[in-house]
This record gives structure tokens, C-alpha cells and sequence, in this order.
């Protein structure tokens, strides 16, 4: 074996530092239930700037230690005893009977999932949405704080649910006294923070590092994490409505407690520029479409094959790539593995300079017939890697290719 450290900055470009990364587990066809599971977690980097000290005046001084919390939002169904409901590849005889008591093909005293008529299993296909939020698989819990400002590191861990989520006192709309100070889309820090009052469009794998300071609020105020983006039952994209939840039903709550405390921290006016981007780099572009046939998801029309190159890419090369929803209801979260990439366009329009999009990124939430166009760079390793949807239920069925990166003179 050739041991390496594999976490220093891609192309050895200083630009190019990761932050905020996560893990989960992969196996193949059956992500999308160990996700579900809670087999996740965070791996967090640390450099120079971004020190995890926020005592130390040569770093950003971000808020550090505990201050610096992450948070894996999971939704989850639950029976009436407290237990995890998980019922993807055989819906249950019950189910089954109810609808299908008619036809005389399946043996309802042993039911071979194979034999189930399509229909019954359509909510497998398409995505799992629970009807509970957790973070950090507590059931909507609530946190402790100071009046002052903290970081969290906020990952949507899917399996299927997208997310707008705001900061409200329950009234069910945002609040503009305290914004969310964004740092980070994807574990990779902005070139300068950025102030939304939502975090829009936040899909299965998605990440946001932000700030909020509850330093203004007085002692005894409780706000809430809260999703205004409805979900279809099915799971496979939103509704196109919002959705204005109880109290009770959002996704944590904020106790702000006690006096003001002393803050070292600070929000930085400047952070990770941006890698350059040279177009004479680029060996060719790339279009993938991506799509729903005969009960399964496709990728170019094609199902996923662990043994089956889709693009051979030349090592030090780079590429354009477009992402194409061909659908008008289902949104997918493609996420490629490997180097982050650069967003150039979105549906033919350009991503202006201060844009949350425009950074390095891994995971583009492709929303109804949206198109997408990027820059990325292959660098470091040889080797095969994948590019999927993380709606993780898309991609058990079998929205995903393999890509391998290949010396200089053998690509595609």
C-alpha cells in the first residue's frame, strides 16, 4: 500500500481547503436504507484561518469549540411505540391485500417482492419523507444558548426531504433582526459571508456553514429552526407550496438564556477566494440527463452498472459539464464525488459574483427541468469513482454512473 494524506487541498491549490465534510454509508442499492438508519456522520477540517480558535487574532476567529455545533437534520417515520418505520422493498401484506386481493398471481401467505404489481411499491422508488424532523437523531430537540453568536454546520442528511429553512419566534415567518450570516455552501467556505434570511433549496447532502448571533434577543426568548418547502408524500420533489408549520412541528428550538456574555468571535469581511477558472484547460464537455423509466431512474437513459466506465477523464484535465432534469414534478441532488466544481450558468442564465452558488460545490439540487452548467478540474488520483443522486432512494434505483479518472492520452 502507498499511504497518503488525502486531505490536503486538491491540485495543491491553497484556494482550494475543505471545511465542512460528512461521511455515510455506500453500499450499493441499499444506501438509501443504512442513510436512513443514521449510519452518518461529520468530519470536520481545520487550517490556518479557519483554526477552531476564535481567540487567536491571526485566524478568522470564527465561533469555535462550543459554539461551533453541528447539526444532521434526518426526518423519520414512527410507529406508535417509538420504533423506526422502515417498509422500502416489501410493503406490508396488509397493504398489499387491499389493494391487489384481486389478482390471483401473488401468493399473499409468502410475498416475493418481485411479485408485487408496481404500484404498491411506487412510494419506494420515488423517496422516503418522515413524519418527524430529527437533529442529531433527537426527535426536534431544543438547545441552550448564549446571547451571543455561534456557528453551526447545518446537513441536510436525507434520505429524500429538501428544505427552506428560516429562523422564526413561531409565527411561521422569517426573522430579520437576527439573519443567517452564511460561510459555507457545500464544506467549502465563501469568499466573504453572505446575510439570507432563508437557507433555500437545501437537498440530501447539501451543507451550509452559518452564523447566528443571539446576542440581541433578550433573556428568555425562544426561537425555532423551521421548513417552509412542502414535500409530496411520495418523496420525489416538492409541492410547489410552502407549508407553515406549528411550533410543534419544527425542526428544533433556540432557548435563549441569561445575560450577555463576553465574544471573542467575529464574522470575517473576507475568506477563501475562489480557484481561477482557465476555459483552455478544458478537454470536453459532458451532458447528463437525468430521468424516470419503467419504474426506475435513469442516467441517460441508462441504469447504473458498477462494471460500466460512463466517462473516461484524463488526469490534470478539466471539463464543462451540464445536469439536465428532464422531468417536471421530481427534483434530484446530483452530487459527483471526488474535486468540487464551479457553477457557471443555471438555465442559460449566469451566476452573478456574491451569490451563495457561486463557490466550490458538490451537490447541485436540480429542481423540475432545471439545467445546469459547470466547471471542474481531475487532478490528484487515478481511480474509478461515481456521480449519483442523493435523494439515496434515487439512487438504490439506479440513478447513478461510474467514472474513472485515466493517464493523460487514454479518456474518452
Amino acid at each position: 500500500w502507498d499511504h497518503h494524506y488525502a486531505n490536503f487541498p486538491a491540485g495543491n491549490n491553497k484556494r482550494e481547503i475543505m471545511s465542512t465534510l460528512w461521511y455515510h454509508d455506500h453500499r450499493l442499492d441499499f444506501t438509501a436504507p443504512n442513510v436512513y438508519a443514521g449510519l452518518s456522520g461529520f468530519y470536520l477540517l481545520f487550517d490556518k484561518k479557519d483554526a477552531n480558535d476564535e481567540t487567536d487574532h491571526s485566524t478568522w476567529q470564527l465561533p469555535s469549540g462550543d459554539y461551533d455545533i453541528p447539526l444532521i437534520l434526518h426526518d423519520v417515520q414512527f410507529d406508535q411505540s417509538g420504533q423506526v418505520v422502515w417498509d422500502y422493498f416489501t410493503p406490508s401484506n396488509d397493504v398489499i391485500h387491499d389493494q391487489f386481493h384481486h389478482d390471483a398471481s401473488i401468493d399473499f401467505d409468502f410475498i416475493d417482492p418481485n411479485q408485487v404489481p408496481f404500484p404498491a411499491k411506487l412510494y419506494t422508488v420515488n423517496g422516503m419523507i418522515g413524519d418527524r424532523y430529527t437533529v442529531n437523531r433527537k426527535i426536534q430537540p431544543h438547545l441552550d444558548v448564549e446571547r451571543r453568536k455561534y456557528r453551526f454546520r447545518i446537513l441536510s442528511g436525507g434520505p429524500s426531504r429538501f428544505y427552506n429553512i428560516i429562523l422564526t419566534d413561531g409565527t411561521g415567518t422569517p426573522l430579520k433582526k437576527i439573519p443567517f450570516i452564511v460561510l459555507s455552501t457545500d464544506g467549502n467556505l465563501l469568499p466573504e459571508p453572505i446575510t439570507l434570511e432563508m437557507l433555500p433549496n437545501l437537498g440530501p447532502a447539501q451543507r451550509h456553514d452559518i452564523i447566528i448571533d443571539f446576542s440581541e434577543y433578550p433573556d428568555g426568548t425562544d426561537l425555532y429552526l423551521a421548513n417552509t418547502l412542502e414535500m409530496r408524500d411520495d418523496g420525489a420533489g416538492w409541492t410547489g407550496r410552502e407549508q407553515h408549520q406549528k411550533i410543534d412541528e419544527h425542526i428544533m428550538q433556540f432557548r435563549i438564556r441569561g445575560k450577555k456574555v463576553r465574544d471573542p468571535s467575529r464574522i470575517p469581511k473576507k475568506m477563501r477566494k475562489l480557484p481561477r477558472i482557465d476555459f483552455n484547460e478544458v478537454r470536453r464537455e459532458r451532458l447528463f440527463v437525468f430521468d424516470y423509466d419503467n419504474g426506475l431512474w435513469t442516467i441517460n437513459g441508462r441504469l447504473m452498472d458498477p462494471n460500466r466506465p460512463d466517462a473516461l477523464i484524463e488526469q490534470g484535465s478539466a471539463e464543462i459539464w451540464t445536469f439536465r432534469n428532464a422531468g417536471n414534478q421530481w427534483m434530484h441532488p446530483i452530487h459527483t464525488h471526488f474535486e468540487e466544481f464551479q457553477i457557471l450558468s443555471w438555465n442559460g442564465k449566469e451566476i452573478p459574483d456574491g451569490h451563495r452558488l457561486k463557490a466550490r460545490k458538490d451537490v447541485i439540487s436540480l429542481g423540475p427541468n432545471d439545467e445546469v452548467r459547470f466547471f471542474s478540474r481531475w487532478r490528484d488520483f487515478f481511480g474509478k469513482h461515481v456521480m449519483h443522486c442523493h435523494n439515496v432512494v434515487h439512487e438504490d434505483h439506479a440513478m447513478m454512473i461510474r467514472w474513472d479518472i485515466v493517464p493523460p492520452g487514454q479518456g474518452d
